[in-house]
């Protein structure tokens, strides 16, 4: 399955050894093991691109970035029209993935899965 892992946070690094950056590393480890095709999209992109184990798209300046950003910082229980709204707009179903850390309610969940998304 192709992924996309975006973290909008510009907070938490893709490749590091504390926290957040722990978590993000580990999933993109686990999910290239098990031979997913990984593209991470990241809004703080490591300084070396080599360290992470999969590509690394550099989103900086991107305008998506920004819009992610603004429903990060919604509450996300109420984000989920918005997010699904994006998620249309940009394909997304093209792809698939998963809804990492998904807080919605069921009908925004039904509507997430008939885009593809795995909750």
């Amino acid at each position: 399955m192709r992924i996309a892992y975006v973290s909008a946070d510009r907070g938490v690094p893709v490749v590091g050894s504390q926290g957040s950056a722990v978590h993000v590393s580990s999933m993109v480890a686990a999910l290239v093991e098990r031979g997913q095709d990984l593209t991470v999209f990241p809004a703080r992109p490591p300084a070396d691109a080599s360290a992470s184990a999969c590509p690394v798209v550099d989103l900086t300046g991107d305008p998506l970035l920004e819009e992610l950003r603004r429903m990060v910082a919604k509450r996300s229980r109420e984000a989920g029209e918005e997010t699904l709204r994006v998620l249309r707009e940009e394909r997304a179903y093209e792809v698939e993935g998963v809804m990492h850390y998904f807080q919605a309610d069921g009908d925004t969940a039904r509507h997430a899965i008939d885009l593809g998304f795995y909750i």
